[in-house]
């Protein structure tokens, strides 16, 4: 498996080429775009994991807004000035101000990207998420998001309790014995966004990494969590 690439806009060549070099220490693959246009020129002759912009102005938000219409909807991570402001959730997947330097970018990437980036034969399928170790969910494919009628910036931050029909004291003990045994399967009965529930068979593994994913299967609406 190769390195994730991450697509980067800055306009500050300086800051722009600090940042890449702490990525690609880190194990990213990186390239820089000084503005929208050659981001877009990039963006069609490769295929990035992310959206790294360095918003400097009102004009890099509304370039932002148009580049998340496209239709391949990367995760984007926008950098910030100020650790306050307005940080709009159709804009940006996460925000990162710029003096909170490189670890916490690297964990923001790291949440949107690393999961996202892995192909794991037992896990393929439409219907795809991948948790954190505080069980909250850090991707999601489309399919799964629109099973539970959430968008995916809606679901992503939520654990799996806020998402699911069990107590959560059932939904821990369950989770806890996932990660000691490393996998697991069986039925769980997650609720829709508008209060129905969702049973699903899964299958969870955790990776060699430590990345966190599991496949649902959707089963007969009436059935109940056994």
């Amino acid at each position: 498996m190769g390195r994730p690439l991450v697509l980067m806009i800055d306009r500050d060549t300086r800051a722009a080429k600090i940042r890449a070099n702490v990525l690609e220490i880190s194990g990213y693959a990186v390239r820089v775009a000084d503005g929208p246009e050659a981001a877009v020129q990039t963006l069609a002759a490769e295929r990035p994991n992310l959206l790294l912009y360095s918003l400097g102005s009102d004009q890099d938000r509304e370039a932002l807004r148009e580049l998340r219409r496209r239709p391949d909807r990367l995760p984007v991570v926008a950098l910030v000035d100020s650790p306050s402001g307005d940080r709009p959730a159709e804009l940006a997947d996460r925000f990162v101000a710029k003096v909170d330097g490189p670890r916490v970018l690297l964990e923001n990437l790291d949440e949107l990207v690393r999961y996202k980036h892995h192909v794991h034969p037992e896990l393929e399928g439409d219907l795809v998420v991948f948790v954190d170790h505080d069980r909250r969910y850090v991707d999601a494919s489309p399919k799964a998001c629109e099973l539970i009628g959430y968008e995916r910036a809606e679901l992503l931050g939520k654990r799996i309790d806020d998402v699911s029909a069990p107590e959560s004291e059932v939904v821990q003990k369950k989770f806890e014995k996932y990660v000691r045994d490393r996998e697991q399967d069986g039925v769980f009965v997650l609720k829709h966004k508008n209060g129905h529930r969702v049973p699903v068979q899964y299958r969870a593994l955790v990776l060699p990494d430590g990345c966190m994913a599991a496949q649902w299967e959707p089963l007969d609406a009436d059935l109940s969590l056994q």
